[in-house]
C-alpha cells in the first residue's frame, strides 16, 4: 500500500488587519452625510468591515459588493472584497476584485494586494501566473520580497518522492 501522497504547498495567507487609505479617511461626497464629520463613505463601508472583523466573509463580500458601483475606485471594498472571496473559496472572484483594486494603483495596498492575487491564482490553479507575480514580488526587494521568495522556492520544489 502506498503512502498518502504529500499536499502540494500552499500560499499562506491571513486575513489581514483594516486599514483606511487617506483618500478614503478624507473622503468628502457631494451628498449630506448621517456621519458627525460628513465621511459617509467611511459610515456605508462599517458594516462590511464590521463582517469582515468578525469573520463573516459571506456578509462581507456581499455589503462591499454593494458598494462598488457607488463608490468606484475605492481599494478598500475591493481588497477586503478579494481578501473575503479568498476565505469563501471564490478565487474567481478574488482574482477579478484584486485585478480591480491593481487598477487602481494604490501604492498602500500594492503589496498586500499582489500577495493575495498570487494565492488566489495558485490556489486557482493558475500556478505559473502566481509564480510570475511572486517573481515580480520577490524581485522588487519590497517590504514583501523575503516573504515572496520564500513561497518562490516552495512554489519550485520538486514533490517529496515517497519510498
Amino acid at each position: 500500500m502506498l503512502p498518502p501522497a504529500v499536499p502540494p504547498f500552499l500560499l499562506p495567507f491571513e486575513k489581514p488587519d483594516v486599514r483606511l487609505s487617506m483618500s478614503a479617511l478624507t473622503w468628502r461626497g457631494s451628498a449630506p452625510s448621517a456621519t458627525d464629520d460628513g465621511n459617509q463613505l467611511l459610515a456605508d463601508l462599517k458594516p462590511g468591515l464590521d463582517a469582515y472583523r468578525g469573520n463573516d466573509y459571506a456578509t462581507a463580500n456581499r455589503q462591499l459588493t454593494a458598494l462598488v458601483s457607488r463608490y468606484p475606485g475605492t481599494i478598500e471594498i475591493l481588497f477586503y472584497q478579494g481578501v473575503s472571496r479568498l476565505f469563501l473559496n471564490d478565487y474567481a472572484g478574488a482574482i477579478a476584485a484584486f485585478d480591480a483594486a491593481d487598477a487602481i494603483g494604490d501604492r498602500t495596498f500594492a503589496g498586500d494586494v499582489s500577495w493575495y492575487r498570487a494565492v488566489a491564482e495558485q490556489r486557482s490553479g493558475n500556478v505559473a501566473q502566481a509564480r510570475d507575480r511572486l517573481e515580480g514580488i520577490c524581485g522588487a526587494r519590497g517590504p514583501d520580497a523575503a516573504r515572496a521568495c520564500t513561497a518562490l522556492e516552495q512554489l519550485t520544489k520538486p514533490p517529496a518522492n515517497p519510498q
